[in-house]
């Protein structure tokens, strides 16, 4: 039995793959996908005459490498500042930028549909929206608030069932007629 064994390795990271038939070329593609990080797509049309894709036929974008300083087009919400040349840059691979005119965190969001492919413009990122880092403790944004807890007891949040916010609003003589969706009925509870 022929054994096929394929190894790559990538910035410390070694990955080998044994299998006890031909590895196809997309199973290799996925090995590099794996070993790189990379979210490339395989894009190989399959005329149905070959067995296999032609490694010479398939291109990888150039995609730099970390860390490596790529433009980065700035539209800050905040302050309004916009940048219109290339002399803002950020290392590939971060995933916000403080903003150079009020330091603001934005988020870096890829120029076109491709990751480390840049747009018309020559920008590999868009700064335009504020950064939500998942890490934080800050519970300020919409989403804590609305799955907070009540502080009192009495009051129905979004850990209620339904029966219980509409036994609530009776009880406050709120009326919910036409109201169907849960959140719908939190909403009508008032606010201290």
């Amino acid at each position: 039995m022929n054994t096929m064994t394929a190894s790559m390795s990538f910035k410390g990271l070694k990955v080998s793959l044994e299998a006890d038939r031909e590895l196809t070329f997309k199973e290799i593609f996925k090995l590099h996908q794996l070993v790189t990080g990379n979210d490339d797509e395989l894009n190989v049309e399959d005329d149905g005459d070959s067995k296999q894709a032609d490694l010479s036929e398939t291109s990888t974008p150039d995609i730099p490498d970390y860390g490596k300083q790529v433009n980065t087009e700035i539209k800050c919400p905040f302050c309004g500042y916009t940048s219109t040349r290339t002399s803002d840059t950020v290392p590939f691979g971060f995933h916000f930028i403080k903003c150079p005119k009020c330091a603001k965190k934005l988020f870096l969001r890829y120029a076109t549909a491709n990751r480390g492919e840049p747009n018309e413009k020559g920008f590999y990122y868009v700064a335009d929206r504020e950064f939500h880092d998942r890490r934080s403790s800050d519970t300020s944004d919409e989403y804590s608030k609305m799955f907070a807890h009540s502080k009192d007891p009495e009051i129905p949040d979004a850990y209620s069932t339904v029966p219980e916010i509409k036994e609530y609003l009776d009880k406050k003589g709120i009326d919910y007629t036409g109201t169907r969706l849960k959140g719908q009925l939190l909403e009508l509870i008032p606010s201290k």
